[in-house]
């Protein structure tokens, strides 16, 4: 069973090839209030409901901005292909069916994970089929 606990959203604006300006967004469950929870039509859960110390906010904002800084100088200096393994090793999806949604549109595939450019693999109906951005929500299938 998958829950939801975490978004991250990343603008990117520029040219292919050129460098590029991003602006990344990552939210994230602490605590998620009883009545706020009701209005969820998936399955979530919160950090809250998974550590037994209290969570600092300010000292895990601090921690993922650290390592994210740390993840974009290694994308700038070596680009994605140092990354794409451990992603694969961490990628829930991978292998799996799942539901790919963009705007209304809902696809139906299996994720094989990223490429080296950062493209979401998805095979749909045999065939291997890069997603490289637009409004998109990857979820499993239930």
């Amino acid at each position: 069973m998958v829950l939801n606990w975490v978004g991250i959203l990343i603008d990117l604006e520029g040219h292919a090839l050129e460098p590029s300006h991003s602006v990344i967004g990552i939210g994230l469950n602490l605590s998620m209030p009883v009545q706020a929870a009701l209005k969820i039509d998936q399955k979530w859960t919160d950090l809250k409901s998974h550590c037994k110390n209290e969570i600092d906010r300010n000292d895990l904002a601090a921690k993922l901005i650290y390592h994210l800084m740390k993840r974009l100088k290694q994308q700038q200096n070596d680009g994605l292909s140092t990354m794409v393994g451990e992603w694969h090793k961490h990628d829930f999806y991978l292998d799996k069916p799942v539901k790919l949604i963009t705007g209304q549109r809902e696809t139906i595939g299996i994720c094989r994970g990223v490429n080296s450019q950062g493209a979401l693999m998805l095979e749909i109906e045999g065939v291997l089929k890069p997603i490289y951005g637009g409004e998109v929500s990857l979820r499993g299938l239930e």
